[in-house]
C-alpha cells in the first residue's frame, strides 16, 4: 500500500508483521528504488513494515506504484549487513534498573542477561536520536514494560531495554527504557565519516565485559576478522 504523507513524502507499506525476512526485502526495495533507476526519488529510509520515500513533487502515484511493483520483481544481491560484537557491562552502577526488572520477570539477574547475549540482533532502522539502533529479535521472556516515568537523563551509552525491544542511547538524553547495562563503544560520532556506526540490516551481538573496560583512556576501535565479525579492541 502507498500513502502520500505530504507532496514530497511517499509511506509504503510491504508487510504487516516486522521479521528478518521483511526487513531484507525492504532494505533491498529501497536500495533498489534509490540507485539511480528512478530520479524522482531522492531518499527512503526503512520502517518496520515498509519504507518512508522522500520524492519529487512532480512524482505521482502511478508512477511511484511502478517503480515499487519493478523494485520487487528485480532479481537483486543479498542484502545482509555488517555484523557486530559490542562490549555491554551489566554490573552496577550501569544496571540501573536491576531491582525493577528482577521483580517484573520473577528471573535472577545471571539469567536475564544470559538470555540477553545468547543471540544476534537485527538492526531494522536507526531513529529517536543520531544512532538509536532499534533492534529485533530479543528473547520474550526478558521483555519488560517501559518505565511508567521516563528519567530526566539516561547516560550516553546505556543498553535498554522496552517491550520486545532493546537499544543503546547513543548520547545522554531523557527516557523510558528499562536500563540493564552500558557500552564504552561510541555509536554517535559527529564530524567523523561515517558518524553513526550502525546501519540498518547490520547484525549485533552483545558481549559480557567487567566494569574495568571503562577505566580505559583510550576509545575502543573495531576490526573484522577472519570470521566477518566486527569485534571492538582498546
Amino acid at each position: 500500500m502507498i500513502t502520500f504523507i505530504s507532496e514530497t513524502m511517499v509511506d509504503v507499506t510491504l508487510g504487516k508483521t516486522p521479521s528478518p525476512a521483511l526487513h531484507e526485502k525492504i532494505m533491498l526495495t529501497g536500495s533498489y528504488l534509490s540507485a539511480g533507476r528512478f530520479p524522482l526519488i531522492k531518499e527512503w529510509f526503512p520502517t518496520y513494515t515498509g519504507l518512508t520515500l522522500v520524492v519529487d513533487p512532480e512524482m505521482d502515484l502511478n508512477g511511484l506504484e511502478k517503480a515499487v511493483r519493478e523494485a520487487e520483481a528485480a532479481d537483486r544481491m543479498d542484502a545482509e549487513g555488517a555484523r557486530w560484537e559490542i562490549p555491554v557491562c551489566y554490573e552496577a552502577p550501569f544496571s540501573e534498573d536491576r531491582e525493577r526488572i528482577e521483580s517484573y520477570l520473577g528471573m535472577s539477574w545471571e539469567e536475564m542477561t544470559e538470555r540477553h547475549t545468547d543471540r544476534e540482533y537485527l538492526v531494522y532502522m536507526i531513529g529517536f536520536l543520531p544512532g538509536f539502533p532499534y533492534l529485533g529479535g530479543m528473547d520474550p521472556s526478558i521483555a519488560v514494560p517501559r518505565l511508567d516515568k521516563p528519567r530526566a537523563r539516561v547516560e550516553k551509552g546505556a543498553v535498554g531495554i522496552a517491550g520486545e525491544q532493546t537499544g543503546v542511547y547513543p548520547a545522554a538524553s531523557p527516557g523510558g527504557w528499562n536500563i540493564i547495562g552500558r557500552t564504552p563503544v561510541p555509536l554517535y560520532t559527529p564530524g567523523e565519516r561515517p558518524e553513526v556506526l550502525f546501519a540498518p540490516g547490520d547484525r549485533i551481538r552483545f558481549v559480557r565485559v567487567k566494569k574495568t573496560v571503562f577505566d580505559e583512556e583510550a576509545v575502543p576501535v573495531w576490526e573484522e576478522e577472519s570470521d566477518g565479525v566486527r569485534r571492538f579492541k582498546w
